[in-house]
């Protein structure tokens, strides 16, 4: 099936700083439209400028304010760059955006009623600074041109029952960074408690000179903590079931230990909170990290494949294994087990796997026919899908 003949929409409302610029997402962008192909959707991007989703007593801005939460409305899915949390809709936090989400939830549900990053303010309290700039990267000690946390870092899951656990399929991620704050290690057991879960994290992986003074335990001791536990939660029970974080004692003292072994994050290194899902929503993730260079059609970054599968009603078949798995999985899973066979084999392997993306699509089209109730054109269907499965 051609990727432009999808005839079900999927419509994402893009909440970011620079939409009037859209090239300015274009790793979102394509993400989107990666997500989309993999889960035979047509995608529909609505760009809404977050600054509009302020209320503003200002004439000039009532129409920009309308327009946005028009655009919101519309589409009932979000993905947040930079903005704030929506109910019960389905949402993505990227970056920025994931920091707005923590920032959201210690405002709404915590009642600190000036919590806020100090990129915005930088006359915070401690307890309102939600998100704050890490140590080793600050202007003082690399100047103002390294001030920045760049590149591909790795993520370590603390739970395997989360969703991003089971979109990734993996205890350890690598994603690529862009940014120089942080969600505050410090108010992340709080946040945690009330529900907002801190589900994978990062280190400080790159030790220098200059900041080795301010390092806490060793990243990989780190790292081992959160995996070592994690595989022994996973042993004591079957998490093939789980797809809902879950607030549980094991996982907030996990939490609490990371936080408090990785300092303080503001005169000392700390551990990085890399992902977040909100317990009891449908889908509300945040992410630290971009999906650039890492997404493709036939394997769409994750995160944003939760997210149109969610919007789309299909993710909890994903998250179970019900869904029946893309031609390209099938062929990645059926030549891992055929190293060391003949090239006839792996040829028939290949046939298998293009027949059967074939009779997908025939019985695609024999249930839509038995929908529509044409008894005749159903029974011609379900005679050829019968044949050419022979």
């Amino acid at each position: 099936m051609r990727c432009d003949s999808f005839s079900e929409e999927v419509r994402i409302a893009l909440v970011g700083k620079y939409v009037r610029i859209t090239d300015a997402y274009a790793s979102v962008n394509k993400a989107l439209r990666h997500a989309a192909i993999h889960a035979k959707r047509k995608l529909i991007i609505e760009y809404v400028d977050a600054e509009y989703l302020e209320e503003s007593t200002d004439p000039e801005r009532i129409a920009g304010y309308n327009k946005a939460w028009d655009a919101l409305r519309r589409s009932e899915y979000v993905i947040h760059l930079y903005g704030r949390g929506l109910c019960k809709w389905v949402s993505l936090g990227v970056c920025l955006g994931m920091q707005c989400a923590a920032v959201e939830f210690a405002r709404n549900v915590l009642g600190i009623k000036h919590a806020n990053s100090t990129e915005f303010d930088k006359a915070l309290s401690d307890d309102e600074q939600v998100v704050i700039d890490m140590p080793e990267h600050d202007a003082a000690n690399k100047g103002a041109g390294g001030t920045m946390r760049l590149g591909l870092r790795e993520t370590v899951f603390l739970t395997d029952s989360c969703k991003l656990r089971k979109l990734y399929g993996a205890r350890r991620v690598s994603e690529r960074h862009r940014h120089r704050y942080e969600v505050n290690p410090e108010i992340v057991p709080k946040l945690s408690r009330a529900g907002l879960l801190f589900v994978g994290m990062g280190t400080d992986e790159k030790p220098t000179s200059v900041v080795a003074d301010r390092r806490t335990q060793s990243s990989a001791t780190l790292v081992q903590l959160a995996e070592v536990e994690t595989q022994s939660n996973s042993s004591q029970e079957d998490l093939s079931e789980t797809v809902e974080p879950v607030v549980d004692n094991n996982l907030l003292t996990k939490i609490e230990e990371l936080c408090r072994r990785g300092g303080d994050g503001k005169k000392r290194t700390a551990i990085r909170m890399e992902m977040l899902e909100l317990q009891g929503h449908p889908y509300f993730v945040g992410v630290q990290y971009h999906p650039e260079y890492l997404s493709h059609p036939l394997q769409p970054s994750p995160p944003f494949f939760g997210l149109v599968c969610a919007a789309s009603n299909q993710l909890e078949g994903l998250l179970r294994g019900s869904k029946i798995p893309s031609p390209m999985t099938v062929l990645k899973s059926a030549e891992n087990y055929s190293k060391g066979l003949t090239n006839g084999t792996l040829h028939a392997t290949h046939s298998f796997v293009n027949k059967m993306g074939s009779l997908n699509e025939q019985v695609d089209e024999y249930e839509g026919l038995r929908s529509a109730g044409d008894a005749e054109n159903t029974k011609m269907a379900a005679f050829e899908v019968t044949q050419t499965s022979d």
